[in-house]
């Protein structure tokens, strides 16, 4: 039963595929008995049959709020109300990390970002930094492909760059 489901008042991300988190997850929906059906006693079952289950999951999931969900789920059901950009900057969880930071920008002024990028290697990456003004790197890009300090200049003129 992997996937975004609506609630009550907003979405919630489930993932109950192990047969513990499936148990659970019957279990604190009040929908107990489907746990010990031999229909949907494997992922591949309960896929296979999602077209029966999902509608008596989510009927289950109209009686809480996600955020109501989230906190009655705890840690036996893996979980997360879905919540707008807004809201993450502010989750305890995303505070804990140290994830968000405030960059200047030229033009923008402060705002806040992520304060290091999602790295799928050893590396560390970059220091934060704000976006690009825009045509900052233009020249630069157009020079490493083959334009003159003369071309650029006219396409300057022409406001075909900045």
């Amino acid at each position: 039963m992997t996937g975004i489901h609506p609630t009550k008042d907003g979405f919630l991300y489930i993932s109950a595929n192990t047969p513990r988190f499936w148990r659970s997850l019957c279990e604190l929906t009040g929908l107990a008995d489907l746990s010990g059906d031999p229909q949907y006693d494997t992922v591949k079952k309960r896929a296979e049959r999602e077209s029966e289950l999902v509608p008596k999951l989510r009927a289950a999931l109209e009686a809480r709020t996600a955020l109501e969900w989230e906190k009655h789920f705890g840690d036996r059901v893996p979980c997360g109300a879905v919540r707008s950009m807004d809201d993450m900057f502010e989750h305890p969880q995303t505070l804990a990390e140290g994830l968000v930071t405030t960059m200047r920008h030229p033009t923008v002024g402060a705002y806040r970002g992520l304060s290091r990028p999602v790295k799928l290697g050893a590396s560390p990456g970059p220091e934060p930094f704000a976006a690009p003004s825009l045509g900052q790197h233009t020249a630069d890009v157009l020079r490493r492909h083959g334009y003159s300090d003369e071309q650029l200049e006219r396409l300057r003129m022409s406001k075909a760059i900045r």
